[in-house]
């Protein structure tokens, strides 16, 4: 970037880019390339629309899977470029980009389904770099709204955030929160229809056979924004902290309920405490000493394989989210935490701190103290 601001050198490193390293053999050098070409296209727009784009649509349909790859990172990062310069220069997507484009990017999933590229050798590579493809046509607003490709887009990242590789599990799980955030409304009754149905298909996926399954399906309730968690947030927080119980078959997946905590954190950020409103609405009276206690239960994991202690990821996770939780409320209204609450918690964390992993008794003596010395907490 600071090369590329001297007019005589920016066109010369995008050629260098597209022509020697998107299609390099080493997939972070891809993806960085990715990222510098998202920089370099405010200082040429127009080049990136007339030159770049048109080259990176024909590697995407190419038979070289690292060609393919980082094709389609590149032009990810672009499109999300060039949205925000859209956006300065008072434009529309559409008229800055072209229908070409666009096109090519909306037919992108059909045409990688139809040729199996999701399947075998490779197909890896092409869940990953989709995944980021869809999360830059969020956060860019491209105009596909209430076409099939959005349909498309949302089987791919269920599928992806559920997978076994735990990098295809990130990208689809980073990708979700633009991804509803753009695609999805609730204003209208499809809209509430379709809400329903997604908050009980990963409800019940909370229950799945498969540790991967369950944390997958964990991550993505956390990442609902606050207008699909209205209206069913005790649904789903019931969900989740019935998912933190252990079961025979559930007994070891210590990674699963990491990620169960964490997604009641981000719920609880998105909707906020509403002292006197209604359960399903958001963190109130009637519901804070449940989520309180599922959180201090979860400290008493002390789940155990081969390798060691893993429970410390959850009783970690529980930490965080208590701490989180906890300025949350007394910032809203302290009269909500009893004395029974605040004791257990405080005990708890004393626990946690004197833990025999470092890293454990570091999270907990932060949190006491956190909390401890916050001026706006009453005494």
């Amino acid at each position: 970037m600071d090369v590329g601001k001297y007019s005589e050198y920016t066109t010369s490193l995008i050629d260098h880019l597209l022509d020697k390293k998107v299609d390099h053999w080493d997939s972070a050098v891809r993806d960085l390339t990715a990222k510098a070409l998202h920089n370099l296209t405010s200082l040429a727009p127009q080049y990136m629309v007339d030159n770049v784009i048109p080259k990176l649509i024909e590697q995407m349909k190419g038979t070289v899977l690292i060609s393919r790859h980082g094709a389609i990172l590149s032009l990810a990062h672009i499109v999300h470029a060039l949205a925000i310069e859209a956006q300065k220069q008072n434009k529309n997507l559409k008229d800055l980009i072209g229908e070409a484009p666009l096109e090519a990017i909306q037919s992108l999933a059909g045409v990688l389904e139809e040729r199996k590229l999701y399947k075998g050798m490779g197909g890896e590579y092409m869940k990953q770099a989709t995944c980021v493809l869809i999360e830059k046509c969020s956060l860019a607003g491209v105009p596909f709204h209430g076409q099939p490709v959005v349909q498309t887009w949302l089987k791919i990242l269920e599928e992806c955030s559920i997978y076994a590789e735990e990098n295809i599990r990130s990208s689809a799980v980073e990708a979700f929160p633009p991804f509803f955030h753009e695609y999805f409304k609730v204003d209208t009754d499809e809209g509430k229809q379709t809400r329903d149905d997604l908050v009980a298909r990963y409800t019940s996926g909370l229950k799945a056979d498969q540790e991967t399954k369950c944390l997958g399906f964990a991550s993505v309730l956390g990442c609902l924004p606050k207008c699909l968690v209205e209206g069913k947030f005790e649904t789903i927080i019931s969900a989740l902290i019935s998912g933190l119980d252990f079961t025979s078959a559930n007994c070891t997946w210590a990674l699963a309920r990491k990620s169960i905590v964490l997604a009641m954190a981000k719920l609880i950020t998105a909707v906020g405490i509403l002292p006197d409103a209604d359960a399903s609405t958001g963190v109130c009276r009637s519901n804070i000493n449940v989520i309180y206690k599922a959180l201090i239960n979860a400290l008493d994991d002390y789940t155990m394989d081969r390798r060691g202690d893993v429970g410390a990821w959850v009783r970690e996770a529980s930490l965080t989210t208590l701490q989180g939780l906890t300025l949350l409320v007394v910032k809203v209204d302290s009269s909500l935490l009893s004395e029974e609450i605040v004791t257990d918690l405080i005990t708890r964390m004393c626990q946690q701190a004197s833990e025999r992993i470092d890293r454990t008794r570091k999270v907990a003596g932060t949190t006491f103290a956190t909390l401890l010395h916050r001026k706006s907490h009453p005494p």
